[in-house]
């Protein structure tokens, strides 16, 4: 499937774009290529001497894999040593650039342009620093390249990049590790399936519905709010959560509400 949704300002988001253009089957993890371009990476001099002997096509895209890290660095606010240390990568600033192929490098690109989108769809540093965290997880504990990890953010109803759009990143990779560890099994089969597998899902915690309900569009980000008020527009289960912890917040202490039914009810596998 290919997921195109469009933010509250009418953009869309296009995660589809970072596939990698070519059949490249990986010959190791998108960590295992980054370990050998770090050195391009970290080492300004060897990175000028390293370019300098590429051909034209390689060139280009060793030029898009440093654009990418410029990106994530800006974004993050981390350093390039520090968003490879948080990637789980190995710091390194001298190796062979010439030995690097460009199908690595193309692999390379690839991630980094995922991750560098995926990242970009939240607002605020933590946020973007907490995707970056979450995706090095995955990647360790999937074993998937690039492509696999743009498939598995997309998948079911309700994706891990939905959860990402509206704030919630642990949920997205908690989501992602259960539609990897299901394999071929639909999420959405599975979910519908127990007691509890009709129960409408409350895909906001209660942290960010607090945020929210205290305007915190700060701590949120703006687009990220904007994103959750469309977001109880069209979810009963979500809209009715806020209700309740918007009133809960307005009743004296020691007075309790009744809980609706879906926060009374254990969750569900997101769905």
């Amino acid at each position: 499937m290919t997921w195109a949704p469009t933010d509250s300002s009418g953009k869309t988001d296009e995660l589809d774009s970072v596939r990698s253009s070519s059949p490249l089957a990986p010959s190791s993890s998108p960590l295992d290529d980054l370990q050998s371009v770090a050195p391009m990476i970290l080492n300004v001099e060897l990175r000028d001497r390293g370019l300098a002997r590429y051909d034209g096509p390689k060139r280009l895209v060793a030029g898009e894999v440093l654009q990418s890290t410029a990106q994530l660095v800006q974004i993050t606010e981390w350093s390039g040593e520090q968003l490879l240390t948080n990637l789980g990568c190995p710091l390194r600033t001298h190796g062979d650039l010439a030995a690097v192929d460009i199908k690595r490098l193309t692999r390379c690109q690839t991630f980094l342009r995922f991750l560098s989108r995926l990242t970009g769809l939240v607002d605020v540093v933590p946020d973007r620093r907490a995707v970056v965290i979450e995706c090095a997880g995955l990647l360790k504990t999937t074993g998937r390249d690039a492509d696999g990890l743009v498939e598995l953010v997309e998948s079911g109803d309700f994706t891990p990049v939905d959860y990402i759009r509206l704030g919630e990143i642990g949920a997205a990779a908690e989501l992602a590790r259960t539609i990897a560890a299901q394999g071929a099994t639909p999420v959405q089969d599975m979910a519908t399936t127990g007691p509890f597998g009709e129960a409408p899902i409350v895909h906001l915690s209660t942290a960010r519905i607090e945020m929210y309900i205290a305007d915190m569009h700060d701590a949120l980000g703006n687009e990220v709010s904007q994103r959750i008020k469309a977001h109880l527009e069209r979810c009963e289960a979500c809209a009715e959560a806020v209700a309740y912890c918007r009133a809960h917040a307005a009743v004296p202490e020691g007075v309790d509400l009744p809980l609706p039914a879906e926060l009374a009810r254990p969750t569900p596998t997101p769905r």
